[in-house]
């Protein structure tokens, strides 16, 4: 059997990395999302929740529940708690992604795709075997977006001229599904070639 690629796609704040990922999953990819592995472990009984809660404090909980929007408030404050905060939760979305990984081999899927926003900013790069970041105009991505704090988020993510120097693979996301699949068809050909 052919070695199954994992492949992760990046990109800007609301710039369609989710519905390129979807387009991947609709080929046959066996596609994840690190933002959902990190929720799901922020959600239930883990040692990571535990950790995140004693390195931010009970401000971040409100009815036992860990509030994302108080933890980047936190993490977005203060560049100290942002590193520490990572270095939790990066080897255990790590560990996650590994199992799906694995999952996806005893699946036979045609490719891995996993949804990293913070691929480059986080220096996980190596971790994949080829990288796709996403494009789209930044009004387009305000738009989208629809909350108070996206200069925030975004002065903490390199720009598209930065990711797309690092990235195998660049998708323009300005005009809708069908152009995305223009761009993804190929991509996938040449991904799941032998």
């Amino acid at each position: 059997m052919l070695d199954l690629k994992k492949v992760a796609v990046t990109g800007g704040l609301a710039s369609g990395k989710s519905t390129v990922c979807f387009l991947f999953e609709n080929k046959g990819a066996y596609r994840v999302s690190a933002d959902a592995i990190i929720h799901q472990l922020l959600s239930s009984k883990t040692s990571v929740r535990l950790q995140v809660i004693d390195l931010l404090g009970p401000d971040i909980l409100e009815k036992e529940e860990i509030i994302r929007s108080r933890v980047a408030a936190f993490i977005f404050s203060s560049h100290e708690l942002k590193l520490k905060y990572e270095s939790i939760l990066q080897p255990a979305a790590l560990d996650v992604i590994e199992q799906e990984y694995l999952k996806a081999i005893d699946q036979k899927a045609p490719l891995f795709i996993a949804e990293v926003p913070l691929l480059f900013e986080c220096g996980l790069e190596e971790k994949f075997d080829a990288i796709i970041t996403v494009e789209a105009p930044l009004e387009e991505r305000r738009k989208r977006y629809k909350k108070d704090d996206f200069d925030i988020r975004i002065s903490h993510q390199l720009n598209d001229k930065q990711r797309a120097m690092k990235a195998d693979y660049i998708i323009q996301n300005k005009e809708g599904i069908p152009l995305l699949e223009a761009q993804i068809n190929p991509i996938f050909s040449i991904l799941t070639r032998g």
